[in-house]
């Protein structure tokens, strides 16, 4: 599976009634094995600043009818506030997007 251990840790630290946070979302595979726990009754946060990223993940929350429990929000999280660049290194991936606050993107 997609990062077998990661998601053999969730089963041990997500309890039934947390809120969970998937910072950089992407399309949202961390968010959705959360929520498909039949005893999972909290609340995810799913942030992902890429644009066409965070519509898919809208589009995947709505297809399975998780809206109750899950809140995507269209932006990155950082230690500091202020405003940056999302670049893609090799300009297809957004899984490997990067925060720049150099270069101009996305």
């Amino acid at each position: 599976g997609y990062e077998a251990e990661t998601t053999a840790l969730l089963d041990v630290i997500v309890r039934s009634h947390d809120i969970f946070y998937d910072v950089g979302s992407n399309w949202g595979h961390f968010t959705l094995y959360v929520a498909s726990h039949r005893d999972f009754h909290g609340h995810i946060h799913a942030f992902e600043p890429m644009p066409s990223s965070f519509r898919d993940l809208t589009d995947i929350i709505t297809q399975a009818n998780l809206q109750n429990i899950v809140t995507c929000h269209n932006l990155a999280l950082s230690h500091t506030k202020g405003v940056a660049s999302m670049v893609l290194p090799d300009r297809v991936h957004s899984g490997i997007a990067k925060l720049s606050p150099y270069t101009t993107g996305i």
